[in-house]
């Protein structure tokens, strides 16, 4: 009998030790592509007991989404202004750059001011958007509004927009390639912007987003 007790025990907290169910969260295409492959790879070897969903959306809609309580966690784009419904942690830092294509006229010109920028055609994700707030706002600073001639989101798609002579765009370095070439600014402008997890804390936390919260510490 103490031995099945024994047991018993034994299976008890190895059961309560494995991190299994499942885990669905939120990644923007920008974050996936470029930063989270190996957080997942790592979490996947880690725990192969959790059956992992990822979705790919914007960072707006994922952030509505955590908020709405139908995903466990974002990875996006942090948004200028929080929302004190939600608690955030930033995880990578990416500073996006004035870039243009390498034939473009602006590509030749050196102390460009964002007033001379401000005539010539922009190419920027739609203006709701956490990463077109950013660039608007040091426009709007100046009283001045960047002459976007197409939006599209996806900042690949931008980039090849960019790359091939339709005009400018503010970029991360991840994005950065042969075929383009950084605006040479009157001004050094650095737009940042953070990437990082967005978290409801009025949801219960599951084994799974417990250890994926962990397993992310390091690079907190």
């Amino acid at each position: 009998w103490l031995d099945d007790y024994d047991n018993f025990r034994i299976n008890l907290q190895h059961s309560e030790q494995v991190v299994s169910g499942k885990l669905v969260i939120g990644t923007s295409h920008h974050i996936g592509l470029h930063h989270l492959a190996p957080v997942l790879k790592h979490f996947i070897q880690a725990y192969p007991a959790v059956q992992l969903e990822v979705h790919f959306v914007d960072s707006e809609e994922a952030h509505k989404s955590v908020l709405d309580g139908n995903l466990s966690l974002a990875f996006l784009t942090l948004p200028p202004v929080y929302d004190k419904r939600l608690t955030y942690h930033t995880l990578w830092s990416d500073p996006l750059y004035f870039m243009t294509g390498t034939l473009s006229p602006l590509a030749q010109k050196t102390n460009v001011t964002l007033e001379q920028l401000a005539h010539y055609p922009a190419i920027l994700p739609s203006a709701n958007t956490f990463t077109s707030q950013i660039t608007l706002a040091e426009f709007a600073k100046h009283n001045l509004k960047p002459y976007a001639t197409m939006s599209t989101n996806p900042l690949e798609s931008i980039r090849m927009l960019v790359s091939v002579g339709l005009g400018w765009s503010v970029l991360p370095q991840t994005l950065i390639s042969q075929d383009l070439e950084r605006i040479n600014m009157a001004d050094n402008i650095e737009l940042q912007r953070y990437l990082g997890v967005v978290i409801n804390p009025k949801l219960t936390r599951s084994s799974s987003v417990e250890a994926l919260l962990e397993l992310l510490a390091p690079i907190d």
